[in-house]
């Protein structure tokens, strides 16, 4: 009588990248244990990583959304992971799953009306005291060109003056 299809993985993951919807990502991480508790989703996890090459000493997960403060991992875990993706089979489609600087997203006010505008695609995280972005500069025709990772803890600042230095930083890199 009645079917229901679900977005697909591509869909599913433009969604929790550019909204930031940390249900999302709990749930693409529970995709890789279906049915089974968070510990198993999360032991596969690191067993696909280091299968990958990846020191996961560099890596300390508790949840798959980062929103636990005990969820931890390096800048240098990061780019590597993220050049690791970019240069995979489903590279350019990974890539186009992040949102553009100054447009879209969680990002769209940063960067916006600079010559970064559309030029860097970008997750951001936060919490309170962190603030985090990574991804990509990309070139006109979408590609990447170099990883961006940017991670600031335990600021005390307004977060506006954290975005404003990272923002003039970019500028002055690109």
């Amino acid at each position: 009588l009645y079917a229901h299809r679900s977005p697909t993985v591509a869909r599913i993951m433009r969604v929790m990248m550019e909204k930031s919807n940390n249900m999302y990502a709990e749930g693409m991480l529970r995709m890789l244990a279906p049915g089974e508790s968070m510990d198993v989703a999360l032991k596969r996890e690191t067993e696909i990583l280091s299968n990958a090459g990846f020191d996961c000493d560099g890596m300390t997960a508790f949840d798959g959304s980062g929103l636990t403060r005990n969820s931890k991992v390096s800048p240098r875990f990061m780019a590597d992971l993220l050049q690791h993706m970019a240069t995979g089979e489903k590279g350019n489609l990974y890539v186009s799953l992040f949102p553009k600087v100054g447009l879209e997203g969680t990002v769209k006010r940063i960067l916006k009306n600079t010559c970064l505008e559309g030029k860097l695609v970008l997750k951001s995280g936060s919490m309170n005291g962190v603030q985090c972005f990574a991804g990509y500069k990309i070139d006109t025709n979408g590609m990447p060109t170099h990883v961006v990772v940017i991670m600031v803890n335990d600021f005390i600042c307004k977060r506006a003056l954290v975005n404003k230095g990272i923002s003039d930083f970019l500028l002055k890199r690109f």
